[in-house]
């Protein structure tokens, strides 16, 4: 069966969420940019809900996009193979993940 994908209008919602988190943690004070993209993946659910107030099984999707379609296509500054459930990036033991 081939991978369905979503419409564009939703991967780039879903990366400007992304996007958005991201720069939080920086503002946070996390200098790397793989940590901080791994960070901010993992919070899209929580950013999507906030700030569009979208069901949780959507956030939770535009998450598994972020992780699934643009991740492994980010420059290697911005990818760590930390990021993933139970890797040293994850924030919530896998509980939460993407």
């Amino acid at each position: 069966m081939a991978a369905r994908r979503c419409d564009g209008r939703t991967e780039a919602s879903a990366e400007a969420l992304k996007i958005l988190a991201h720069e939080s943690y920086h503002l946070r004070g996390v200098k790397n940019e793989a940590t901080a993209e791994c960070y901010a993946m993992q919070a899209v659910p929580r950013v999507a809900r906030a700030l569009a107030g979208v069901s949780f099984a959507d956030a939770h999707a535009l998450a598994v996009i972020v992780y699934l379609v643009s991740y492994p296509g980010m420059p290697p500054d911005y990818r760590s193979g930390e990021c993933r459930p139970g890797g040293a990036l994850d924030l919530s033991s896998g509980l939460d993940w993407p």
